[in-house]
Order: C-alpha cells, then structure tokens, then sequence
C-alpha cells in the first residue's frame, strides 16, 4: 500500500515533512492491523531522515509544539526499535515525491519495494543517530544568571554604624522574641559581633568553606 500527502502551501522543513511522512506511516500501520485478517507478528519502520530518528528515539530532549504532537501520535503506536534508518537510493518513497517516468517506473522498486525486505533476515541493529547540535526544534530552557546579594548592601540606605547596629539589635531581638523598648548596651555589642562575624565570612568566605571541609 503506497501513501502520500501533498506539502502544506505554508512552508514547511524538510525535516518537519520527513516527520509528517513518519506520523502517516505509522497511521497507515494502525489501519492495515484493522482492515488485515492478518496476525502481525512484527513491524519495522524505515525513514531516511536522521533527524526524523533522532526525534523518535529521543527521550531526553523535548520539542517544540509541531514535533512534539507528531513524535507522541508515533510513539502511541509504535515503539522506537522498530525504527530504522533507510538510505535514499534505496527509498521507494522518493518515486512519490520526485515524480517518474512510467518507463522508469517499471524497473524501480516502486512494485517490489527495498531489495534488503526480500532477504531471509532483516538487519534491525543500527547506532542510535547522533544529536543534532543547535536543531531550532528543541526546546532550550533559559536560566537568568542572578547576581547574589551581599548581605551588608542592605543596609546601603542607613547613614551610619549606629543605625545599622541598632537595627540588627532589633532584628536579633525579635528573633529572640525578646522585644523591649530601648536597646541595650549588651544587646549592641551582640549586633557588632553578628555584624564583624558575617564581614569576616563575607571576605574570606573561601577560608572559611575550606576550613569547614578540614574540620
């Protein structure tokens, strides 16, 4: 049984077109299983687009909308294995979209199909394509690089040593849940130690990542 599509008026890849010819072989494959008062044993695919593969045995990237809806409709069918990689000189699906002469036609494989599918075994064990670098199907995903806030540039819109003492003075107090209505001399000094403590980390803060991993 021979099928073929005619290409969309907008344009289309052709790796988008090599994918559209897969999604209609694996539909042509569901509708023989139901028509056919055939058991089918076995079932193999044959594309002779490596990228149309490497979107098929793919199960780490993830596509775009357009690859991503034909890759499942495949993959609901079919199982990857079952693909194979075919070489163009040896496609008869080419006759379709290339067009022949009918002298041509006659002595083409378009009748008999691939020489290798009358063969007593069929050659199933092929490398698994190589990825595609910079393929425009594959979703990237976009990390923002966040530079990491210093903790003493937070206190930037305070004039002096005083004010940020007294603020972390309150802060430690809540903490502490020991609120009261002035600061105390003992309570600043707590304030100035957590302040030099957290500059001294801040400055040598691979001194103290090192000195951690002796200890």
């Amino acid at each position: 049984m021979g099928k073929a599509r005619v290409a969309p008026i907008k344009v289309v890849t052709v790796p988008r077109l090599e994918l559209i010819a897969a999604t209609v072989s694996a539909a042509v494959s569901n509708f023989l299983k139901e028509e056919l008062d055939l058991k089918v044993d076995q079932e193999y695919f044959w594309t002779n687009s490596q990228v149309v593969l490497g979107y098929i045995k793919n199960d780490v990237r993830r596509f775009h909308v357009f690859v991503a809806n034909r890759v499942k409709k495949i993959s609901d069918s079919t199982d990857p294995s079952q693909w194979l990689y075919i070489y163009t000189k040896q496609s008869p699906a080419d006759h379709e979209s290339r067009g022949l002469t009918v002298g041509a036609l006659i002595g083409s494989n378009w009748f008999a199909g691939p020489k290798f599918l009358w063969d007593r075994e069929l050659i199933t064990i092929q490398e698994c394509p190589e990825p595609i670098i910079g393929d425009p199907e594959v979703r990237v995903l976009k990390t923002m690089l966040t530079q990491t806030e210093h903790f003493f540039d937070r206190f930037s819109r305070l004039s002096n040593w005083n004010k940020i003492l007294n603020v972390v003075a309150r802060i430690k107090c809540l903490a502490n849940k020991s609120q009261s209505g002035h600061i105390s001399v003992r309570e600043r000094e707590s304030a100035s130690f957590a302040l030099i403590s957290i500059a001294q980390r801040e400055t040598w803060e691979e001194e103290f990542s090192k000195n951690i991993q002796c200890n």
